[in-house]
């Protein structure tokens, strides 16, 4: 019975992240210009008018950009952030080329977790693939057993762009 439970829980968590955002989702062949995004999904219920969704999204070019998901809206919306320097786009497609597959683990899995929070989730494009190189969900940090400090960095990168933005987003 509590593993019934449970799995209504995460069925419910998965469709009231999505509620409201029928085809508000990124078409995949869109990636094909990105380098590295940072995304950041609502948790078990968004409301209608709600922002659902933030993706932070550093492109080939080096153009960064946000694009907002709003709970009821098909329509993302995009928003310039910066255009990174030479060494700072160099520095960022050298980090991603040193990202090799892995998957993700989670270090505690006997910790408690949550259905109601969001998630975050960290990724490259490398080599025609997505990666996700880190992802915060349920409560719990999953990372990859064979992460390096390339990882770390990225990761870092793509937090600072989002906090830098974020009191700008309200």
């Amino acid at each position: 019975m509590k593993k019934v439970i449970i799995g209504l829980l995460m069925l419910g968590m998965a469709l009231g992240a999505h509620a409201g955002n029928e085809g508000a989702q990124a078409d995949p062949a869109s990636h094909a210009r990105v380098l590295a995004e940072f995304d950041q999904y609502g948790g078990l219920f968004v409301p209608p008018g709600a922002v659902s969704s933030y993706s932070y999204q550093i492109a080939m070019d080096g153009i960064v950009q946000v694009i907002t998901r709003t709970n009821g809206q098909n329509t993302p919306s995009k928003k310039f952030i910066k255009q990174l320097s030479y060494s700072e786009l160099s520095n960022m497609q050298t980090l991603v080329a040193s990202v090799r597959p892995g998957a993700l683990f989670d270090p505690n899995p006997s910790g408690p977790s949550c259905q109601d929070a969001g998630t975050s989730r960290y990724v490259v494009y490398a080599r025609g693939s997505e990666i996700i190189i880190g992802e915060n969900t349920g409560c719990k940090t999953l990372s990859r057993k064979n992460a390096t400090a390339a990882d770390a960095q990225i990761m870092k990168i793509l937090a600072d762009i989002a906090n830098s933005d974020r009191h700008k987003l309200n």
